[in-house]
């Protein structure tokens, strides 16, 4: 048996750059289509609130759901067919939710698509690591977010150049190139380092002890507890303001009067600015925050929620285009920075050998809080406003401010393993 993955075949692209490939058009062709779907949503298929939130709360539940069977295929069976089917499945819900502007047409394509984010959830970042060894797959994943971040920025004013002859047409473009991608997949990617565990059912054994495990653990320890209830006042406020915005600008704030410029132009010049605002958001954080201590991170994700929170009631009540579009900005400027600095408050207290445990039953946490919170808000801005609907999201987040507060007094718990009893309170000062 070897000592690590066997190396790439001399004539034949390196795994890395195969990772880098597939990541980089992958993003480019999904973020052709998604720039401009909820502008196609709201404005060609004339979706109300209600329906809009409805939407993702179908894609959210059914990534969901989705999760553990999808994630036993690329486990258990071949990652590479994960991701050829996940390319697939999703190619096809864009497809689908961008030829027909029926709302039961565009509720099908969630699901579908729904499955193929499930499919691809994970799988590549488990293919490279297989293929490179896990000791070697960090700096390459640091270096695909970077390769998908300019993939993004270079598709948004493609998506938005082609919007203007048809809100349609990057949709379909962005969601039929994603077939050529799963050829390539197909053809392309080797899978040498992935050893198939026997079929013994093992895997779905293994799966539910996990989550007891897991569940265990939150009660064990009152600070995850408190940042699980955090990660769900987020949740269930994120998908109002998510699937409301472009309604938002549309209805309430207007858009400029400046030559010939059609709206999708502006609301592509909206994503781009939040795309840069968020890089330089999270570099900021990357070079000046040291996450070492439970204090440091507690506070400073305190101090982006606030500033979070407050840009999201300011974008709620102003009437303004451009004080929209800069706190707009500053409300996805901060979502970036908060998601790292959490995973890194969470590492910060529980054990190595649950931390992956952990940070998946937060991300359930999320998808639960946004399948829960997405139908309310969206009811309220179709029977009562959009501003309404804003709002109440914002008071949902307002919610988590004395759980932070909390979380300071909790200090940093013991980090908390299997088997770990900790005492009442147990927790130690920072010096």
């Amino acid at each position: 048996m070897s000592d690590g993955p066997p190396a790439a075949d001399h004539g034949h692209l390196k795994p890395e750059a195969l990772y880098f490939l597939l990541s980089g058009a992958y993003t480019f062709f999904f973020t052709l289509a998604i720039t401009v779907n909820l502008v196609y949503q709201t404005l060609e298929a004339g979706l109300n609130p209600f329906q809009l939130v409805l939407i993702g709360s179908v894609l959210e539940g059914t990534r969901f759901f989705s999760e553990v069977p999808t994630g036993v295929v690329a486990d258990s069976v071949s990652r590479r067919l994960s991701i050829l089917i996940g390319l697939c499945f999703v190619g096809a819900g864009l497809v689908i939710g961008g030829a027909f502007t029926h709302f039961e047409t565009i509720l099908a394509a969630q699901v579908v698509m729904g499955i193929g984010l499930s499919f691809l959830s994970g799988a590549r970042e488990a293919w490279i690591a297989d293929e490179i060894g896990p000791e070697r797959a960090a700096p390459i994943y640091l270096r695909a977010t970077q390769v998908e971040l300019t993939s993004r920025l270079l598709a948004i004013p493609i998506s938005t150049a082609l919007a203007t002859l048809s809100l349609h047409l990057p949709i379909l473009l962005g969601g039929a190139l994603l077939f050529p991608v799963a050829i390539l997949t197909a053809l392309a990617l080797p899978e040498r380092g992935f050893q198939r565990p026997p079929r013994d059912h093992k895997a779905w054994q293994s799966m539910g002890a996990t989550l007891s495990t897991g569940t265990t653990l939150v009660r064990q320890s009152p600070l995850l507890v408190t940042v699980f209830a955090i990660t769900a006042c987020y949740g269930l406020a994120s998908e109002g303001f998510e699937r409301l915005w472009v309604a938002h600008f549309d209805v309430n704030l207007g858009f400029p009067a400046v030559g010939d410029l059609e709206p999708v132009v502006w609301l592509g010049a909206v994503r781009m600015g939040s795309a840069l605002i968020g890089i330089g958001a999270v570099e900021v954080v990357r070079r000046f925050l040291k996450p070492t201590s439970h204090e440091t991170v507690s506070r400073t994700l305190f101090l982006i929620y606030a500033v979070q929170l407050a840009s999201f009631v300011a974008f709620a009540l102003t009437e303004s285009f451009v004080v929209g579009m800069l706190m707009f900005w500053s409300v996805v400027g901060m979502a970036r920075a908060f998601q790292p600095l959490q995973v890194a408050w969470i590492n910060q207290n529980v054990d190595p050998s649950v931390r992956a445990t952990m940070l998946s039953m937060n991300s359930q946490v999320d998808a639960a809080g946004q399948i829960l919170g997405g139908p309310p808000l969206g009811a309220i801005g179709s029977l009562g406003s959009l501003r309404a609907a804003l709002l109440s999201a914002a008071a949902v987040m307002a919610v988590a401010v004395p759980l932070f507060l909390r979380g300071f007094r909790q200090g940093r718990s013991a980090a908390v393993s299997p088997g770990t009893q900790p005492e009442e309170g147990a927790s130690h000062a920072s010096s």
